[in-house]
């Protein structure tokens, strides 16, 4: 099974390429986490301050205008320490309506979520802002993701699907901090064109 996680990182490179990201360092990697399970995990770096990615990733309810495949966000609640939003949209396994809680953790710069209400039968995983320990003027952000879409679709196959989520997600993350907030996907675009 070692091609089609060697597949898929050519397929990213030839996709940042594509994209114009230039050398975001972009690792993708399959751990077993410290329960057992198989977590996806990716690392990338872009020139930007740690807060602003971080509050990029923290504003939800903005997803829809650069995170691939977020049609509608809703917040549900909200507490200075964390987050309920309904996401809508067609994310493959997480496709029609999902709710997640997002539990905020300011002084580390981190984002833990987990799955409240839905399908797939399980979703967890992370995003982590940090200063480059080497370089300064880089951020590091890390991410983090299992999913168990339960025993109709086969762990390899949600692997794969995460990985090619990675693909278009971390692209559109980099041209959305880097433009000051002002870069919207053409989703986006085309979704507020044909309403």
């Amino acid at each position: 099974m070692r091609f089609i996680p060697t597949f898929i990182f050519f397929t990213l490179i030839l996709c940042l390429s594509a994209t114009g990201v230039d050398d975001c360092g972009l690792k993708i990697s399959t751990e077993k986490g410290k329960d057992g399970k198989r977590h996806i995990r990716a690392s990338f770096n872009l020139k930007a301050d740690p807060d602003e990615v971080y509050n990029t990733l923290l504003d939800v309810e903005l997803f829809p205008e650069f995170m691939p495949g977020s049609a509608d966000v809703k917040m549900v609640e909200k507490s200075s320490d964390y987050q309920i939003v309904r996401f809508s949209g067609n994310r493959g396994l997480l496709s029609g309506d999902v709710v997640m809680k997002r539990i905020r953790d300011l002084q580390k710069r981190q984002i833990e979520w987990f799955l409240i209400d839905g399908l797939p039968k399980e979703v967890r995983g992370y995003w982590l802002v940090e200063t480059d320990k080497n370089d300064k003027s880089l951020t590091v952000v890390h991410y983090s993701n299992y999913v168990d879409a339960g025993t109709l679709v086969p762990g390899f196959l949600v692997r794969k699907f995460l990985y090619e989520d990675i693909e278009k997600m971390v692209p559109n993350i980099i041209k959305r901090v880097e433009s000051g907030g002002k870069w919207v996907s053409d989703e986006y675009m085309d979704k507020k064109r044909d309403h």
